[in-house]
């Protein structure tokens, strides 16, 4: 059986629809809570890790000492061929490690709520985002202000919005996403609601088009299940 760890910057960030999706496929999930555990080593990873995102920015390492070890971590599991998939702050946290640049906050502004994607060649045969490759577009939920606006060096550019470029990327065994495949409906309206927001009309909107969105998670999910080493089984729509 497979172990993955789950890094999660804050209360608020968990792996939410990812713990059904990846106990599915028979792997073993073991949480690290970063504002009071200490950041793990290499050999307690298992067989992948999963950065989650967070309230936090990138370059709070001062009140969040734990930002660039986790950095420094997670390009020692990409240099051993370790399956790593970092989401949200994860994407950011793991851009900036590799020497890219994340603004702060993004000169766009706010980019919440669900959002197509348009992928680009490199995701047609990423072997995680070619599984959700459909039409080179891909629907997720988003919800950041910062954002990445260079990226690292021998990077692979996989996904862009109409607000930001820089929405997904591969470098070597890691993916970075900007958009969360691993929340609900209900985890984007709460972290709406904890910025000062109401719940609705947010909510609803995500609810009516969280058939595709979740559908696309689950593939994520699964495949990079299979990156672990796992094979999912398979999926009913």
């Amino acid at each position: 059986m497979a172990t993955v760890t789950i890094l999660q910057p804050d209360h608020a960030h968990t792996i939410d629809r990812f713990d059904a999706w990846l106990t599915q496929c028979g792997i073993t999930l073991e949480t690290v809570h970063l504002w009071e555990d200490p950041v793990p080593t290499l050999a307690d990873l298992g067989d992948g890790v999963i950065l989650l995102g967070g309230f936090m920015s990138s370059h709070d390492g001062i009140d969040h000492p734990w930002i660039e070890p986790v950095g420094w971590l997670l390009k020692e599991a990409i240099h051993n061929h370790l399956p790593v998939l970092a989401t949200g702050l994860g994407h950011q946290i793991l851009a900036q490690a590799y020497g890219g640049h994340v603004a702060v906050p993004g000169p766009s502004g706010l980019e919440e709520g669900a959002s197509e994607l348009t992928l680009t060649d490199a995701a047609l045969s990423d072997p995680i985002i070619s599984h959700v490759a459909k039409n080179q577009v891909l629907m997720g939920f988003l919800s950041h202000s910062d954002a990445v606006e260079r990226l690292p060096q021998d990077s692979r550019l996989l996904a862009s919005s109409t607000a930001y470029n820089y929405q997904a990327f591969r470098i070597g065994s890691g993916l970075a996403l900007q958009f969360h495949p691993e929340a609900s409906p209900a985890q984007i309206a709460r972290w709406h609601v904890a910025q000062g927001g109401e719940e609705e009309p947010l909510l609803s909107a995500l609810q009516a088009v969280d058939g595709r969105v979740s559908f696309n998670g689950q593939r994520i999910a699964y495949a990079f299940a299979e990156q672990v080493g796992v094979q999912p089984p398979p999926i009913v729509r």
